[in-house]
């Protein structure tokens, strides 16, 4: 059901999303035959969803360690650091006990059911667990006017002027309250495909 989602909506071959889950898969099962693990992961919503999957997948006995830096002006995600500020990030890695790793399931079980009220009903203590589940709220269309927080931040820059698309994705995703999303590029051109006829695209 995900690949043809995907597929439909970005453009992902489906061969190409189930493949890239099957090694997916094969890599935890890999890493959960070893003594420890340590998870690089950002504090956006896409990596936070990914950390609460893959806390939930590993097992019990297993020693996992967590580097977990929160973007910033300053920083633009890991793929952006040297390989000196890599090593820093490294030495302050913190282990994730077994309630951090119970709430990263219960997180992971109501992110993925089919009733959106079960993660809000939550209050978690996980890192930025509690501004994940805002962001993805957020995705939710408004009972008020009935589009979600990325569109009404799309539809109020273009009030101001036309933008060139790379203009306006950096508008909004950028913006300190959509920061937090991890959204890139062409899922953000599908959020602005689903405004289609209050947006035109030349």
């Amino acid at each position: 059901a995900r690949a043809a989602w995907l597929a439909s909506r970005l453009g992902i071959a489906r061969d190409d999303y189930e493949r890239g889950w099957r090694n997916g898969q094969a890599v935890l099962a890999r890493a959960a035959a070893e003594d420890e693990l340590v998870l690089w992961f950002e504090q956006d919503l896409f990596c936070a969803v990914n950390l609460w999957f893959v806390v939930s997948r590993l097992p019990a006995t297993m020693a996992v360690w967590l580097v977990f830096p929160a973007l910033s002006d300053g920083f633009g995600g890991l793929g952006s650091l040297a390989s000196d500020d890599l090593v820093a990030l490294f030495e302050q890695r913190r282990p994730l006990d077994a309630d951090a790793r119970a709430a990263a399931g219960a997180l992971w079980r109501a992110y993925a059911d089919s009733d959106p009220t079960a993660l809000a009903d939550l209050a978690p203590t996980l890192d930025f667990a509690g501004d994940a589940i805002r962001l993805h709220l957020g995705r939710f269309p408004s009972t008020a006017h009935g589009i979600d927080e990325i569109e009404a931040t799309t539809l109020a820059t273009l009030a101001r002027g036309p933008r060139t698309f790379a203009e306006l994705f950096g508008a909004v995703t950028h913006a300190p309250a959509h920061r937090g999303h991890g959204m890139g590029d062409v899922q953000y051109a599908a959020a602005l495909r689903d405004l289609a006829p209050l947006v035109a695209v030349e």
